[in-house]
C-alpha cells in the first residue's frame, strides 16, 4: 500500500511540475540570425502558420534585397489544423510574429527533484512494509 502511494504521489508530482518547464518566447524576425539553433515557429500577416527546425532555415537577402527567411519546414494555413511540408522563401516584412519554445528553471528544478525522490523509493523500498 505504502509503495502504490509513492508510486501515485511521484507520478502527479511530475506531471503537475512538467506542465511549467517549457515557455513561449516571441521573438524579432531579425534576431533569428543570431541563434538559428532553435526550433521556430513562424506567423505570417495572413495566417499562414509555418514551423521550421533547428538548421533547416536561415537568413539572406533575396534579389531584390529584401531579407527573408528561407528553408524547408512545415506549413499550416489558415483556419486548418493539417501541416504540409514547405520549401521555400517568408519575407521578413509578412511575419506577424516568431515564437520560440524554452526551457524554464523548473526543467532542472523538476528534474532534480525526480531523481531524488525516485532515489529515496528505491533506496526505502524494499525495506518498507509489503501490504
Amino acid at each position: 500500500m505504502i509503495r502504490s502511494t509513492t508510486y501515485s504521489f511521484f507520478i502527479v508530482c511530475a506531471g503537475f511540475f512538467l506542465t511549467g518547464c517549457f515557455r513561449e518566447v516571441v521573438r524579432d524576425p531579425k534576431s533569428l540570425a543570431d541563434s538559428p539553433d532553435d526550433d521556430i515557429v513562424v506567423t505570417t500577416k495572413d495566417g499562414f502558420s509555418y514551423s521550421l527546425s533547428e538548421g533547416d532555415y536561415y537568413i539572406v537577402s533575396d534579389t531584390l534585397g529584401h531579407d527573408v527567411i528561407t528553408g524547408k519546414g512545415k506549413r499550416c494555413q489558415p483556419g486548418s489544423s493539417q501541416w504540409t511540408g514547405f520549401e521555400g522563401d517568408i519575407p521578413l516584412s509578412t511575419i506577424d510574429k516568431v515564437t520560440v519554445s524554452e526551457s524554464t528553471p523548473w526543467l532542472f528544478v523538476t528534474a532534480s527533484s525526480i531523481l531524488i525522490l525516485v532515489g529515496f523509493v528505491l533506496l526505502l523500498g524494499p525495506h518498507g512494509k509489503d501490504g
